[in-house]
């Protein structure tokens, strides 16, 4: 689905170009050629591949424009995911489907899968790096990629963060308790409303509710405004709030 979803945008050579790569092209080689190769432009879907997205049950946006959905498609070749078919079939180890493991330690030996997306975020820009945490719920195994996802949360660039944190289910789905909290707070020390943030009514948890609370407060005594979020996150009234 999602590869017929970039193919109706790309050039004749465009589409010479992916399908050689996608058959045999080498990942960190391919994904700085990408946006020279396919074009920048924005994705947007009409109604029509909407309804498609939805009924495959990717609810959320893959992509913000032409060569990110490339890059994603790339990667998720080479992790062995079949695009037209894995990328549209979500399972419990998927996006939107939180698991049981979802706390436990990571394997002390990365996946190859893992070291996969591993090489191609830290080898990458900006923009490529957006594109492997976007891929990151259509992976054939999402929870090896926490320790990648706990890494970029410690990026000091917003797009980079948003594209983990912001319109991705991966955070809710496969995050510890402690991780998704420390996502949500930093949301908010960004200024990025955690409306964004997939999934997020059913994450909240007693800790994120005191660290919302304990911010606010330290917050009003500074005599600065307080955003309404946190009082949705501790479920309290507060003073002085501004929507973020």
């Amino acid at each position: 689905m999602l590869q017929g979803l970039l193919e109706r945008r790309l050039s004749e050579r465009g589409r010479r170009w992916l399908e050689g790569e996608m058959r045999g092209g080498e990942l960190l080689l391919s994904f700085p050629q990408v946006s020279r190769k396919v074009g920048s432009a924005p994705l947007e879907l009409d109604e029509k591949e909407g309804e498609e997205s939805m009924r495959l049950g990717i609810g959320w946006p893959v992509a913000r424009s032409v060569d990110e959905l490339a890059r994603v498609l790339l990667l998720l070749e080479r992790a062995g995911s079949p695009t037209s078919e894995r990328a549209g079939s979500p399972t419990s180890e998927r996006a939107g489907s939180p698991t049981s493991e979802r706390a436990g330690p990571p394997t002390s030996a990365p996946s190859a899968e893992a070291s996969l997306a591993q090489g191609a975020f830290l080898q990458g820009d900006n923009k490529e790096r957006c594109a492997v945490l976007r891929a990151l719920p259509l992976m054939p195994t999402p929870k090896a990629h926490v320790p990648l996802a706990a890494e970029a949360m410690r990026t000091h660039v917003t797009d980079v963060f948003e594209a983990l944190a912001c319109e991705n289910p991966f955070a809710a789905s496969h995050l510890a308790e402690a991780q998704f909290n420390q996502l949500v707070m930093k949301a908010v020390f960004l200024g990025i409303p955690v409306a964004r943030i997939l999934g997020l009514g059913g994450r909240k948890n007693p800790e994120l509710a005191r660290m919302a609370g304990d911010h606010a407060r330290e917050r009003e005594a500074a005599g600065r405004s307080v955003p309404t979020c946190l009082g949705h996150l501790c479920d309290m009234p507060l003073a002085k709030g501004v929507d973020e």
